[in-house]
């Protein structure tokens, strides 16, 4: 039997029927999973949804609601350490993972809880940011997605040339005298849409679903994480690395990229997306990070080229 858990009902719009449970990880973090079932009923699969560093379930409420009304269920998941699912540290405001690959618990316990519920099948994949990295290492391990979206995957992340030798010393300094849980220098204290003005922002160009934001971490002080500690740092750049030596997966995808893209590293996408069988990089003009938090026409075309996508894999 799956426990309920809370849902912001009063965060969003549209998502009444929406529903949340906690699972337990083979490791004992209990995470906070969601199902928006499909507007029909027929559904044509399930789109599982893998979220970006420090994302919480009702941020994609508009996205669940999107796919429901053309016929997709859709399951998303919080990774721990993030949202309303169980945190690693003392300090809720700090993001924390002991290692990169133990999201892959997280994504096994998604998986099993969608066979359990009997979610309808096929299942389709969409990830945003380091959820692409999360997506890449399940779909080479054989998450049975018969087709995946990506939103400004983490494959790598952005570093100023010069820097970057800087940026893998000090952290492994911090491992080595045993600071993995403390904060690398230069780490934010405070969550971004709370320290950062609109106008300063490098996620969205739409003023509005930036304020949508800001609005929910103000609500609900656990979806406004701050930033990582060294650990996180380090272990994420490291299966970054190691995920440049694996081959792209059989699977037929598209990867958005924003031309004003200033988190991920735009070179390794560039890199992947070449020699991806059956796959599709889409250049999208004048957009940043988050493409899935863009402007409404923005948002309306990478729907319509995911459903397209997902319907000829059904």
């Amino acid at each position: 039997m799956t426990d309920s858990a809370p849902f912001r009902y009063d965060l969003v719009q549209g998502a009444e029927r929406a529903s949340a449970y906690w699972v337990r990880a083979s490791d004992g973090p209990r995470l906070r999973i969601s199902v928006m079932p499909a507007e029909t009923s027929t559904p044509r699969g399930t789109i599982l949804m893998f979220l970006g560093r420090g994302e919480y379930i009702e941020k994609y409420a508009h996205t669940a609601v999107a796919f429901s009304n053309v016929g997709y269920c859709m399951a998303t998941i919080e990774w721990r350490g993030q949202g309303l699912s169980d945190r690693l540290l003392a300090d809720p405001k700090i993001g924390h993972v002991d290692a990169f690959l133990d999201y892959q618990k997280d994504v096994d316990a998604l998986m099993n809880f969608a066979r359990a519920q009997n979610l309808p099948k096929p299942f389709y994949l969409v990830a945003h940011s380091m959820g692409g990295a999360i997506a890449l290492r399940s779909l080479v391990n054989g998450l049975p997605a018969k087709a995946v979206v990506f939103s400004g995957p983490m494959w790598g992340l952005h570093f100023n040339v010069v820097l970057r030798p800087i940026v893998w010393g000090l952290l492994y300094a911090q491992t080595l005298i045993k600071k993995r849980t403390s904060a690398p220098p230069g780490a934010a204290r405070e969550n971004y849409f709370i320290k950062t003005a609109y106008e300063d922002n490098v996620l969205t160009s739409d003023p509005a679903k930036f304020s949508m934001v800001r609005d929910h971490v103000i609500a609900e002080t656990k979806f406004g994480l701050a930033g990582p500690t060294a650990g996180w740092t380090l272990s994420t750049l490291l299966e970054c690395r190691a995920l440049t030596c694996l081959p792209s997966p059989d699977v037929p995808c598209i990867t958005y990229l924003g031309t004003d893209e200033s988190v991920v590293d735009i070179h390794r996408i560039h890199d992947r997306m070449s020699h991806w069988p059956n796959g599709r990089l889409d250049i999208v003009p004048m957009a940043k990070h988050e493409i899935f938090a863009e402007r409404a026409i923005i948002r309306q075309r990478v729907l319509a080229e995911s459903v397209t996508l997902f319907s000829n894999y059904h």
